[in-house]
This record gives C-alpha cells, sequence and structure tokens, in this order.
C-alpha cells in the first residue's frame, strides 16, 4: 500500500501537481471494497448488493467520510504495477492526476494469486464555518452592489458585511495552516 501511495505521488509531483495525504479511514473504504471485487470475482465500481454502499460515494458517506468530489481507480495489477498501469489508463490518469483530489485511500486484496487494488481519492468537504463565511460574504457583496444606486447606506452595510465575512475566513485558514504545521 506505501509503495502504491509513493508512486501515485511521484506521478503527481512530474505532473506539477500537490501530493495526496493517505488517509487511514479512506483506506479502510478501499481495502473492504477490494476484498468484496475478490469475493464476487469481478472487478466494478458498483454493486447494488454490497452492504457497505453501491457507488463510491455511498461508500465514503457510509463510513462517515465528508467530500466535495470523490473518484475511484481499480486494477487487477500487482501493487509493482498498478500506478503504470493506471497511468497507461486516460481516465484512471485523470484521476490520478486531479489537482482537486487532496486525500487518498488504499486497499490490495489477494486470493489465490489473484490481486485487486482499489484506489479512493476525494476532496474533503467544506467545514461549516467555511460555508457560512462564504455565504455572508456573498450575501454582503449582492447586498453592496445591488443596493449601490438606490441607497448608500445599506450598500456600504453590505460591504461591510462582505468584509467582516472575508476577514473571519482568512483568519480561520490561517489559524488551520499553523495547526497543522504544529502537528
Amino acid at each position: 500500500m506505501e509503495i502504491i501511495h509513493q508512486e501515485v505521488n511521484i506521478q503527481r509531483a512530474k505532473a506539477e501537481r500537490n501530493p495526496l495525504e493517505l488517509d487511514e479511514n479512506i483506506c479502510e473504504v478501499a481495502q473492504a471494497w477490494a476484498e468484496y471485487l475478490i469475493t464476487i470475482g469481478k472487478l466494478d465500481h458498483e454493486d447494488k448488493k454490497y452492504k457497505g454502499g453501491s457507488t463510491v460515494g455511498k461508500r465514503l458517506h457510509k463510513a462517515g467520510i465528508g467530500w466535495q468530489k470523490c473518484g475511484e481507480n481499480l486494477t487487477t495489477y500487482t501493487p509493482n504495477d498498478v500506478v503504470q498501469g493506471w497511468m497507461g489508463s486516460p481516465g484512471h490518469r485523470n484521476n490520478l492526476l486531479n489537482h482537486q483530489f487532496q486525500k487518498e485511500g488504499i486497499g490490495v486484496a489477494w486470493y489465490g494469486g489473484r490481486c485487486v487494488c482499489c484506489q479512493v481519492l476525494i476532496s474533503p468537504s467544506i467545514s461549516p464555518i467555511t460555508s457560512i463565511v462564504m455565504f455572508f460574504s456573498t450575501i454582503g457583496l449582492f447586498i453592496f452592489v445591488g443596493l449601490w444606486s438606490t441607497n448608500s447606506l445599506i450598500s456600504f452595510f453590505g460591504l461591510g458585511i462582505f468584509f467582516i465575512a472575508l476577514f473571519v475566513g482568512i483568519r480561520n485558514t490561517i489559524k488551520r495552516r499553523r495547526k497543522k504545521r504544529r502537528i
């Protein structure tokens, strides 16, 4: 699994993309799907019979993992050849190099010489605070632009809301980045 993760990030670096973070919870989702595919004997992105969720999005949701965008790569190559196989396929390559994806989980299952590798990729969901900040900054900007010609006082009130929301958003982003650096 670690070999695949390292090779994925090597390919992303060559394409000038940020490295993916290997997420333990997403790995569990990918591992469970790889093991399930071994038991049913076929490679597929969906199966309505699977109790963990019929699609990758549903499987992530059921595991309590929030996401804005998700993708999945599957293959029967051995772990040493997985990433090269994905890079040779346009759809898999697009998933692997997608600049929106920030995290991945990898699962590898073996059964009697057969191997299934599953890569699940996500861009994490926006935090509730970020959503609220975005909402108020947008509302403030609309009030400013929409009422500029009719009522300057209300318009400047809207501009004030925009800048306060923008300040709060920037402050929270800086706090999160500082917190990540300490860890």
